[in-house]
């Protein structure tokens, strides 16, 4: 995904974003007037929530080879709005909306905003909920969402957590 910046007559910036392992990598490139990367700008990032504009993220970054300002970022699922700018030049400036999708099925919104997957002996099947369920009593759980009824137990579907004799 490339998002380009408003394109000045000295500098323009293009933002690539690829989500890994729980961490969002966006990458700041700043270039000159003639497409040469421009290294050693200072450039301010601002990321603010969507619903009420609170300040989440704040930096002041100097981009390295290339041109290039690697931000790795870990926020809680949630719309947000990113400002970035040269620092020199608030007028070379973008500005795009970022969706983080909330956690998947089996997961939990853990320390530091980051969805991590239930252990061993507990399950979620509510992505909203903070903290993963002990297994059922006459189940056993292997992580995440899986509830698997005991020998002897069943239940209704493989989204259920209501074991039965």
């Amino acid at each position: 995904n490339i998002l380009l910046a408003d394109n000045s007559p000295n500098k323009a910036g293009q933002v690539a974003n690829i989500l890994s392992d729980g961490s969002l990598l966006y990458i700041l490139n700043v270039t000159g007037m003639y497409g040469f990367p421009c290294e050693g700008e200072y450039v301010a990032v601002n990321i603010s929530r969507a619903s009420d504009q609170a300040k989440v993220f704040d930096m002041l970054g100097m981009t390295m080879s290339g041109g290039a300002l690697p931000l790795t970022l870990r926020l809680a699922p949630g719309d947000y709005n990113v400002v970035a700018h040269v620092a020199d030049d608030v007028t070379v400036r973008m500005e795009f909306p970022i969706q983080l999708a909330a956690c998947a099925l089996g997961q939990v919104l853990g320390a530091g905003g980051v969805c991590q997957a239930c252990p061993r002996g507990s399950y979620s099947l509510d992505p909203d909920q903070d903290l993963c369920a002990p297994c059922p009593t006459g189940a056993d759980c292997p992580g995440g969402a899986t509830v698997v009824p005991g020998a002897g137990f069943w239940h209704s579907t493989a989204l259920s957590d209501q074991v039965h004799r």
